[in-house]
């Protein structure tokens, strides 16, 4: 078995096991080979069926924001980790946050964890984009507004009898007052038209008030 061979059939850093098996398609073996290839590290087994080339073996680095979109899905990234991909927060967040239209789900792989939540259909397509990375390769990504209330939906679910908004966006999630004023306040308000939840309608009336 020609690693470089298989190499220069699959280009992608993401491959399935149908792609895999076209690849070592006539060895006979396909099962046997592709636990080989994961023993010998030429191959990572992120979840079962999808895979990434190793380090040594990779044309670029792989992203774990698409990796996030494949592992389970319907599902775009959002919540800690887009607010801090935006810039919005300062802490780096190490798993991958995800919503989407079905059940909650984790997963903990060879390259991270990566945590996906629920969210009604009604709210799930609305300020999603689709964000091309240096290598050009793409991934769905939730907006900086989107983002900020699915983490109140999400998070937060209801707030206390005196909660102050302040409080929460700089003190809790610790958001920089140079990048609040950044977001868009229209989108804001007609995101938070699709939830189905108490703590974004709050949330956004004071908002486009500020």
């Amino acid at each position: 078995m020609n690693v470089i061979s298989l190499t220069n059939k699959i280009k992608s850093n993401y491959f399935d096991y149908q792609k895999l098996s076209q690849a070592l398609e006539g060895s006979g073996h396909v099962r046997r080979d592709i636990g080989k290839l994961i023993r010998d590290k030429y191959i990572i087994r992120v979840k079962k069926g999808l895979y990434i080339w190793s380090k040594d073996l990779r044309k670029s680095p792989y992203s774990k924001e698409i990796l996030s979109n494949l592992i389970y899905g319907p599902s775009y990234v959002s919540l800690e980790y887009a607010l801090s991909f935006h810039g919005l927060i300062p802490e780096r967040v190490s798993v991958v946050t995800a919503v989407t239209s079905q059940r909650n789900k984790f997963f903990e792989t060879p390259v991270g964890g990566f945590e996906y939540c629920h969210t009604h259909k009604q709210a799930y397509p609305w300020g999603v984009q689709r964000f091309v990375n240096e290598s050009g390769e793409g991934f769905l990504l939730a907006c900086a507004e989107k983002a900020l209330l699915d983490y109140i939906a999400l998070r937060i679910k209801k707030w206390g009898d005196s909660v102050s908004y302040e409080e929460f966006l700089y003190d809790d999630l610790r958001i920089d007052e140079d990048e609040i004023v950044n977001l868009d306040k229209e989108k804001v308000d007609q995101l938070a038209k699709y939830y189905r939840n108490k703590a974004v309608k709050d949330f956004s009336e004071w908002f486009i008030k500020t």
